[in-house]
């Protein structure tokens, strides 16, 4: 259920308009350039409808409330998301509303504005319309496997690659590099399989095996609203049927559902009792629900794996547990297509089957859904997929020697390895700010010549400031899990006979800094740290 915006979410919402407009609108062609986000290139002659759309997107929020465009808060988002831009069915769709987390409008701290930005932006970004059609949708995600390989054409019509260049915009604004960075290790993988290009086919396949997933994810949540969609009866259901027909997005929604029902996974549509209207039944509406839960699995299992070239084995494998997908030599001899479905299959089989769908029809059908969806995918995206496809099944690539391959999975580790130190880093710069915030607030609070009409504004920011440092209290947590994974790729990379001296002292030092910060305004945390000191990997 949706709701409209607090008197305290309208002001949140100014701040964060503000910040739109001051990453968008005043961004020069130039320096959207040097973002590299369209396929990397830097040339500004190339940016020009890029640019275009990036500074139509820095008009105030306000603004576009003012222009028709319904802002609400949906308390019922699923975690992680920020926000959603909804539009109407069909070919020719409507904006009906934006709809934001209560949480992107919880509270307007100078650490959590910027993130904040970047969610609107991306959301934004499917706002734009450019007659007949929106022209920004989700191919590819910041997190993912997919962004660097989108040619330029399709993504400047990613919603994502508007959040990246966002992004390394507002990391220049605010001289802080890698604070907008996007989450999880992926990016860092992606980017170092990236520099292998044109002799290892890995990377593109991962990007197709991503983009492929992506869009059947959401051609399912599609569906899943055409599936719970009734008609009164019969009459109704036919009137009801030839107006999808005559639409090529529908249309391709009922084709699914035709398929579907020849895989034994549904049954047809009928008039229900007493009245109760022409449709799907509810064990049927929830297989739609089922399938949509299947692919945000493998999805999410697709994002956070972890490959892992090794030199010996024939077939492609995944274990859930420890998110490792082990991708032998023997398989490189193939292209991106035909190894992005291997990567696919291995995904779903080391999943299992997903709660709910424990049947033979589901069981034989699970590894066909991705094709079904995104054969009937919506129109243009369809069209997109299918070039992006033909470019990835005509690019040539080598095939790696076992060397090349085992000093690949090395390669690997040693980027895993440099974004832990990253991501330290950004931590790091996060907790100084914080610490160094609330002292000069504090400070400035005491200020016996402060005058007593700012003095409760000014009071009230140094308690929130104070407030800001708890944070830093259950920091050791993650610090903990970081830890742990730098020790594993220690162990591993020992194996290999490399070690990373350089980077387990930068590991060192980070973990000597935020020793300092944190213990400095949280003293009860000393004999922990002490003890992340003894899990840290050793240089020998």
């Amino acid at each position: 259920m949706s709701r409209e915006l607090t008197e305290d979410e309208k002001k949140v919402l100014v701040l964060l308009s503000q910040q739109v407009h001051g990453v968008t609108a005043g961004c020069t062609r130039q320096e959207l350039a040097l973002t590299g986000v369209l396929a990397g290139s830097t040339d500004p002659a190339g940016y020009g409808r890029f640019h275009d759309r990036f500074q139509q997107i820095g008009l105030e929020l306000l603004e576009l409330v003012k222009g028709g465009v319904h802002l609400v808060v949906n308390e019922s988002l699923p975690a992680g998301m920020g926000a959603n831009t909804r539009l109407s069915w069909g070919m020719k769709p409507q904006l009906i509303d934006i709809e934001l987390a209560p949480s992107l409008l919880a509270s307007s701290a100078p650490r959590v504005l910027p993130l904040h930005t970047v969610t609107l932006v991306h959301e934004l970004s499917h706002a734009l319309h450019e007659a007949p059609s929106f022209p920004v949708k989700d191919y590819a995600y910041r997190s993912g496997w997919a962004l660097e390989y989108l040619p330029a054409a399709m993504a400047e019509c990613n919603a994502d690659t508007y959040a990246e260049a966002a992004a390394l915009l507002a990391e220049g604004l605010l001289d802080r590099p890698g604070q907008l960075r996007a989450p999880g290790r992926t990016p860092a993988i992606r980017r170092a399989l990236f520099r292998t290009a044109g002799w290892s086919a890995l990377g593109p396949a991962l990007a197709w095996a991503d983009v492929t997933v992506n869009r059947a994810w959401i051609r399912s949540n599609d569906y899943l609203a055409t599936a719970e969609k009734d008609a009164a009866d019969t009459a109704e259901r036919a009137v009801q049927l030839a107006s999808w027909l005559a639409d090529e997005d529908l249309a391709a929604r009922v084709e699914i559902e035709d398929e579907l029902e020849r895989a034994g996974l549904i049954k047809p549509r009928y008039q229900g009792m007493l009245n109760s209207g022409f449709g799907l039944s509810r064990t049927d509406k929830a297989t739609a629900g089922q399938i949509h839960n299947f692919f945000t699995a493998v999805k999410n299992a697709l994002t956070d794996l972890v490959p892992v070239p090794v030199v010996g084995g024939s077939a492609v494998r995944y274990q859930h547990e420890s998110r490792q997908l082990s991708i032998p030599h023997a398989v490189m001899n193939q292209g991106p297509v035909p190894l992005a479905a291997l990567v696919v299959d291995a995904v779903i089989l080391g999943l299992g089957e997903p709660a709910g769908s424990e049947t033979p029809a589901f069981a034989a059908a699970k590894r066909r859904l991705v094709d079904l969806f995104v054969r009937n995918d919506r129109p243009v995206e369809r069209a997109a997929l299918k070039e992006l496809g033909k470019t990835f099944e005509t690019a040539r690539y080598r095939v790696p020697t076992p060397a090349e391959w085992q000093a690949l999975a090395v390669g690997l580790r040693m980027a895993r390895l440099d974004d832990v130190a990253a991501l330290w880093r950004v931590v790091t710069v996060q907790a100084r700010d914080l610490v160094t915030r609330s002292k000069a607030d504090a400070a400035r609070a005491k200020d016996p010549l402060l005058p007593p009409a700012s003095a409760p504004a000014v009071k009230e920011q140094a308690a929130q400031s104070l407030a800001d440092l708890k944070v830093l209290a259950d920091l050791d947590k993650n610090l903990a899990v970081e830890v742990g994974l730098a020790a594993t790729i220690t162990g591993e990379l020992a194996a290999d006979q490399v070690v990373p001296v350089a980077q387990i002292v930068e590991l060192e030092e980070i973990l000597a800094q935020l020793t300092t910060l944190v213990c400095g305004v949280h003293p009860e945390k000393t004999a922990v740290y002490q003890g992340l000191w003894k899990l840290m990997p050793h240089r020998a």
